[in-house]
């Protein structure tokens, strides 16, 4: 994801002659991604701290369909459907860049979060190497790092072993009466907000 703005550059020519314009026009390929990473973060990074969803689903699910918006910006008819799918693969990817510090956060010591970032940081320089070897082991090994939603898991497993419905994390009591549409629209104005 770190590299997908960038690397569009070294096409732009390859776009300005498949799509017969000017410079300025096969630029904003690279300004749409960046105005769709902005945007995206406000609106699709607060899910993956919502109480019932946690990170993996979101990091998972984006990923996905990052990479289908991939394919539509490869085999692309026209430069409308260039822009558009480089804005959405923009949009789409700005969970995994902007909440990586927090899954840090997660796993790591206060003294030893900063080492962990900074190896995630070169990372990105490695990424076109390792990335796809990285990808596989992280798919099958990657824990859910969100303490609400791990707690709410293995209280879920407690209930099932011993039969004790009365059994709820602090999460499931806060989450009883909260309805998807309130988590949506939670997630929606908290950006806002701070």
């Amino acid at each position: 994801m770190c590299i997908g703005s960038a690397i569009y550059t070294g096409g732009e020519q390859d776009v300005i002659e498949q799509f017969q314009v000017i410079q300025t026009v096969a630029t904003l390929g690279l300004t749409l991604f960046v105005l769709g990473y902005a945007i995206g973060l406000m609106f699709l990074a607060p899910l993956a701290e919502a109480l019932t969803i946690g990170r993996n689903p979101v990091y998972l699910t984006t990923l996905l369909i990052f990479v289908l918006f991939k394919f539509a910006v490869v085999y692309n008819p026209n430069i409308a459907t260039l822009l558009a799918f480089r804005f959405l693969t923009g949009f789409i990817g700005s969970p995994v860049l902007t909440t990586d510090g927090a899954s840090l956060a997660d796993l790591w010591s206060r003294r030893k979060v900063a080492y962990a970032i900074g190896i995630w940081d070169v990372s990105a320089v490695c990424g076109p190497v390792l990335g796809p070897l990285c990808l596989v082991v992280l798919i099958f090994t990657l824990p859910e790092t969100n303490v609400n939603t791990v707690l709410s898991k293995r209280v879920k497993r407690l209930r099932e072993l011993t039969g004790n419905t009365r059994l709820k994390s602090e999460a499931d009591l806060m989450t009883e009466s909260i309805r998807f549409r309130d988590v949506g629209s939670a997630s929606f104005f908290k950006p806002f907000q701070l």
